[in-house]
């Protein structure tokens, strides 16, 4: 047998904790059960609670994030063009979308679809009234 294996045998008596083992190369020649047991204390861990939720459904934790900047962006349309139509572009080139005018226009926060409003003029600026308030599944689905 190899110099560097052990039998069979070797192993079952090592897990059994014999003492005085040993093989046709007498390899093992003793294996000394430890005499020290420590015993280990096992407790389930406990949590702070992640978010305690204020009255309002906002949770209370939520003002260590509440100066974190995202990109809010109102989407009017979307268009498909190739590369020799955008090569074209030039002042006064009009590009058609695919949104009806008065159709609701999508409301994304860094990326990501989370509500549907309509257009409004606020004295000579654009602004956005939000009309509906996405689901989780749907604002998946828009991914």
């Amino acid at each position: 047998m190899n110099d560097d294996m052990i039998s069979q045998e070797e192993i079952d008596a090592l897990l059994k904790g014999s003492t005085n083992i040993s093989s046709d190369n007498d390899r093992i020649d003793e294996v000394q059960p430890s005499t020290k047991q420590s015993k280990v204390s096992v407790q389930p861990i406990q949590f702070q609670a992640f978010e305690q939720v204020s009255s309002k459904g906002v949770p209370e934790n939520i003002s260590t994030i509440q100066d974190v900047p995202l990109s809010v962006t109102v989407e009017l349309g979307r268009t498909v063009k190739k590369i020799s139509e955008v090569l074209e572009f030039g002042p006064g080139t009009i590009i058609e979308v695919e949104k009806l005018v008065g159709e609701h226009v999508d409301i994304l926060v860094n990326g990501q679809y989370v509500a549907k409003g309509e257009v409004v003029v606020i004295d000579e600026n654009y602004g956005t009234r939000i009309t509906e308030i996405a689901k989780v599944g749907n604002r998946l689905s828009k991914i």
